[in-house]
């Protein structure tokens, strides 16, 4: 199962922003969304950060593919192409991930890309070189990985397209001073309640779409549930 924040909160998020890019725009194929600074017609790319063995990349795509069908079989030939981009600091996440996806039919829309998420330049020049081939990395977010490296700069980066999306579950104290009576993950791997709004408030860019605490639904531990939007 993908992480409920994937399913019930970024998933319906992603299907609206895909369908404001849409391939064919006689009208004007370079004029931009009123709600994001992306140019009709080039590919869409959301980064899963930290992927692991896929899971949500592949829950992503089986679903954005199924919404792209039933559109088309509508009339609607207005979809643009999409991907899902599994980024992983591990060669072996690809090896797990390649033929998983391939099994479920869905390798068409996925990549896993790997990286080291914690060489900020690294990640900067790979955004720059897939926006120069006419890609849009629209969406950005993590399932139970954190890099503070990594979040500062998605934060405050000033190149940012305009509807760009941040999405975090990730392990979090349920409120500021609570204890962290878990083995894992260690105490200083675990956020405090407060500590992504901040991030995100202070540089004057974003909109907290969702800022919710959720159990993890196996041990009790408490995960923050965090979606922002570039304004």
């Amino acid at each position: 199962q993908p992480d409920p924040l994937i399913q019930h909160m970024l998933l319906p998020l992603l299907k609206g922003r895909i369908q404001q890019n849409p391939l064919h725009n006689d009208s004007n194929k370079r004029k931009r969304s009123e709600e994001s600074d992306t140019i009709p017609g080039r590919c869409l790319e959301i980064w899963d950060l930290g992927s692991g063995a896929g899971r949500d990349v592949c829950f992503l795509a089986e679903e954005l593919k199924k919404c792209a069908v039933s559109n088309f079989s509508q009339g609607d030939c207005r979809s643009c192409e999409t991907k899902i981009v599994g980024v992983d600091n591990h060669k072996a996440s690809a090896k797990r991930c390649i033929p998983f996806w391939k099994h479920r039919h869905v390798d068409d829309m996925t990549e896993a890309l790997y990286m080291n998420l914690n060489k900020i330049d690294f990640v900067r020049k790979e955004i720059q070189d897939r926006l120069i081939a006419s890609s849009n990395v629209v969406c950005y977010y993590a399932v139970r990985f954190w890099n503070q490296k990594l979040v500062n700069y998605l934060a405050s980066e000033e190149r940012s397209q305009k509807g760009t999306l941040f999405a975090m579950s990730h392990f979090c104290k349920p409120y500021e001073g609570a204890p962290w009576n878990f083995d894992h993950p260690k105490e200083k791997n675990v956020l405090e309640r407060t500590a992504l709004q901040e991030m995100f408030e202070t540089t004057g860019r974003w909109e907290i779409l969702h800022n919710e605490i959720a159990p993890d639904g196996d041990h009790g531990r408490t995960l923050i549930q965090f979606v922002a939007r570039r304004t």
